[in-house]
């Protein structure tokens, strides 16, 4: 007769935590796929690091992933 007990290594413990965490992440992956708000202002100064944002609105991105009402809004200064 044989042993069908397989003993506990590292190996197995390992694996096991692999799937329980793994098997966690899945919903959080399923509710990721709509944007918690589809509205933002944005408000920018005109230095060259807000480039991203400007180029961002003026490409569409913002709409493509489901933001579609945003506000790229140009300031005076920082206090404004």
């Amino acid at each position: 007769m044989t042993n069908l007990v397989r003993p506990t290594t590292r190996r197995t413990i390992l694996q096991g935590a692999g799937l329980i965490v793994g098997a966690a992440a899945l919903p959080g992956i399923a509710r990721a796929a709509v944007p918690e708000t589809v509205s933002a202002k944005l408000g920018y100064i005109a230095l060259t690091d807000s480039a991203p944002v400007i180029i961002a609105k003026a490409k569409g991105l913002f709409a493509k992933y489901g933001m579609t009402d945003v506000s790229v809004i140009k300031q005076a200064s920082w206090g404004g």
